[in-house]
């Protein structure tokens, strides 16, 4: 496998590629002068959180001078980008998520991954050599198994000639329609998720899908409702974000979701009483993942220190 990788500052050398079980997740190390990168959309995956979303903190967030983009470059001469950080600053970023702000069936997992997945890379890295030999075979075939960013392209160029012909009002709006049918039809969150071999079905669903009965006809709608495509009921509240290609996402908040700072977020359930109405049983809960995160960074640090006094 020959691979590259550069970030906005250098380009790199990616040598040598990683395939690493963990909780019936495969996760990736790549090698670069020594120095082992974490590409982290497998990580983000088996923690089962939505890539879009953390993908677009790696590069905006406190991470970001950190974040390498790679390219590899497969048998076939395609080349599929990854997102890298190092693995050294993976501790970091597993504590920068909350267990207590995602679904309940996800946090033992975040949990999971936050006590276990830096222990298990480090020691991959190093104890592992005998498997470096076929590992970057078998990365190249992990990166493989979905359309990527390049498919994503393919596929919004599909998208577009598909809308292109609607009324500029109703344009914004069918897309996001359009897209949110074919993440439905194809069960994933993110376009990009779409399975490889599943390329041609997904711009074949795009092509056929009949979008003139439902788009064409209408009576323009004005604001975000001509956005949306829908008209906005009175207490309905969206959240506008950009993903990382640029495209803009709509998204409904929940009656019962808020977007806060961190400090609005303690003064409103903690200082200032009924301002966040909160159940005791809730509050324990907060208290408990408040704890476990505190435990889980502390450990971190523990072995953190461990490491830099065995290597001095």
């Amino acid at each position: 496998m020959n691979s590259t990788a550069g970030n906005t500052d250098c380009n790199v050398q990616a040598r040598t590629g990683l395939v690493i079980p963990f909780r019936q997740k495969e996760l990736l190390l790549v090698d670069h002068d020594g120095t082992p990168y974490v590409p982290m959309k497998p990580v983000v995956d088996g923690m089962g959180l939505a890539w879009q979303t953390q993908h677009r903190k790696l590069l905006t967030g406190r991470f970001s001078s950190t974040v390498t983009e790679m390219v590899i470059v497969a048998q076939d001469g395609k080349q599929r980008e990854m997102t890298c950080l190092p693995l050294r600053k993976l501790t970091g970023w597993l504590m920068s998520i909350h267990p207590g702000k995602v679904r309940p069936e996800l946090r033992d997992r975040i949990i999971d991954f936050q006590n276990e997945c830096d222990d298990v890379l480090w020691a991959y890295w190093n104890d592992g050599l005998a498997v470096r030999g076929k590992a970057s075979e078998d990365a190249v075939s992990i990166i493989g198994r979905t359309i990527g960013t390049d498919g994503f392209h393919c596929l919004a160029a599909v998208v577009d000639g598909k809308t292109k012909r609607l009324p500029a009002a109703l344009r914004r709006g069918a897309k996001n329609h359009l897209w949110s049918q074919v993440h439905k039809a194809f069960s994933v969150v993110t376009a990009e998720d779409i399975p490889a071999n599943q390329l041609d079905a997904a711009r074949n669903f795009v092509a056929a899908y009949a979008l003139e009965g439902e788009w064409l006809g209408r009576d323009a709608l004005e604001g975000f409702g001509g956005l949306i495509g829908k008209k906005l009921k009175g207490s309905e509240r969206w959240m506008v974000s950009v993903d990382h290609t640029g495209q803009e996402q709509y998204t409904p908040i929940p009656e019962n979701a808020s977007v806060l700072s961190y400090e609005d977020l303690i003064a409103g359930m903690v200082s200032t009483r009924g301002d966040i109405p909160v159940s005791t049983d809730e509050m324990f809960e907060f208290m408990m993942a408040a704890l476990t995160n505190l435990k889980c960074r502390t450990d971190n640090m523990q072995h953190m220190l461990r490491n830099q006094r065995a290597a001095a």
